[in-house]
């Protein structure tokens, strides 16, 4: 499967998204057949090539009502619609929230469907929810590890976690907020695991004053929180982030059955 060539058409789909767009067209530019390119797309990400334009299409409509003072019918326009009444419809059917009610609340989470990505994890039309919100400093106490190789440290990550359900400490981090924190520093690779309780024989970590895009994770496993940071890395804007997200500061801060990821924004 040529992953590249399928990127490339997204990419120019993207950078045309409120364009007329004439697949036949677009499929040709590459090479491809129209019908060849849009059944791969519909295959691998169950869903139409239009309807994926369409939900992206009300996704940067989205963002546009929260975050300008555009009036929503000029935001109709240029969607593609001919009227904001047939607008505000689909919108509300993609969401659950009309244009005006959005513009009204100012909800505090943002809901998009991401940018199509194809490689061997390929990613769908499934809504994201995340938020830009701010985080105090915090001055943590726990346990750390660290490691040479990525892989190493996931390791050593199961064996920590082992420890501290045996020895106690997971409960008592639970108890009183526990946190995660994985950074990159010097060429190691390292992981923290504790909570604000102070306690002098732990090791004290700070957590500066940041602001953060968060995701709520529905399940602790780490290979949910590692769909998060792949899907981050592709989907948002680079300038947010100001390295490579493999080496990148990641915290989790655990409430109940949720895991919260939180990516700081530099």
């Amino acid at each position: 499967m040529n992953y590249k060539l399928l990127n490339d058409i997204i990419n120019y789909i993207e950078s045309n998204i409120q364009e007329d767009l004439d697949y036949k067209k677009i499929a040709s530019k590459f090479g491809m057949n129209e019908f060849i390119m849009q059944r791969v797309f519909s295959v691998i990400m169950g869903i139409t090539l239009s309807d994926y334009v369409r939900e992206r299409r009300l996704s940067k409509a989205y963002e546009e009502i929260l975050n300008t003072d555009k009036r929503i019918i000029d935001i109709a326009f240029d969607c593609g619609y001919e009227s904001s009444i047939a607008f505000s419809r689909a919108f509300k059917k993609t969401f659950g929230i009309s244009p005006s009610d959005i513009r009204k609340e100012q909800p505090q989470k943002y809901k998009i469907y991401p940018k199509a990505i194809f490689g061997e994890k390929s990613y769908s039309n499934e809504i994201i929810e995340y938020k830009i919100d701010s985080f105090d400093k915090v001055e943590l106490y726990g346990l750390q590890i660290s490691a040479l190789t990525e892989e190493d440290l996931d390791y050593k990550i199961r064996v920590l976690y082992e420890d501290i359900k045996n020895s106690g400490l997971y409960e008592q981090f639970n108890a009183n907020q526990r946190y995660g924190y994985t950074y990159f520093s010097n060429g190691v690779y390292y992981y923290f695991v504790g909570s604000p309780e102070k306690n002098e024989k732990l090791f004290k970590l700070v957590i500066p004053k940041n602001d953060y895009v968060v995701f709520e994770v529905g399940n602790l496993k780490q290979k949910s929180i590692n769909h998060v940071i792949e899907f981050a890395e592709k989907v948002f804007n680079e300038s947010w982030f100001s390295s490579d997200l493999k080496i990148y500061p990641i915290l989790e801060k655990y409430v109940q059955n949720n895991c919260y990821v939180f990516l700081p924004i530099m």
